[in-house]
């Protein structure tokens, strides 16, 4: 996979046109990708954009593919029907704010889960449109290739 470094955005919050930026992480590309699909967050003050410039700028990059950063934020287990499954990393997504960077540090390290049906659970905007790529804050994969098995 190809890596990239990129900034976390800091969930929308904007002071008049300050776009705060959060810690650089690195992107885990799809092979076969293009380096321009996935762009550089930059900083941007005020003295650098003019009135409209800010929502052009999250315009672009609501464009751009959500993928996980490469460093993982939790590491843990789950506990779903009275089983427990070890192993677990969280990842979060390259358009994840740092309110979810936050939350997520404060994760204990077993998540007592519970298989509800999605139409229970999911928020009424799903029912309007489909959930896309930028409704994903974090990503929990296996944490090696033993554990992968566990998962299938």
């Amino acid at each position: 996979p190809l890596i990239e470094k990129r900034s976390i955005p800091q969930c929308s919050e904007n002071h008049g046109n300050d776009l705060k930026l959060g810690k650089q992480r690195s992107s885990i590309l799809e092979e076969g990708s293009k380096s321009g699909e996935v762009a550089e967050c930059a900083r941007i003050d005020s003295s650098q954009t003019g009135p409209g410039d800010l929502s052009n700028i999250l315009e672009h990059n609501s464009h751009l593919h959500a993928q996980p950063v490469i460093d993982p934020t939790w590491r843990g287990s789950f506990s779903i029907c009275d089983r427990k499954y070890d192993g677990v990393i969280a990842h979060l997504s390259s358009k994840a704010c740092s309110k979810v960077f936050k939350e997520a540090s404060l994760l204990p390290a077993l998540l007592c889960l519970e298989m509800l049906p999605k139409t229970d659970v999911w928020p009424k905007s799903f029912e309007r449109s489909e959930p896309r790529d930028d409704n994903i804050a974090m990503y929990f994969f296996p944490g090696s290739k033993s554990c992968e098995r566990v998962f299938d």
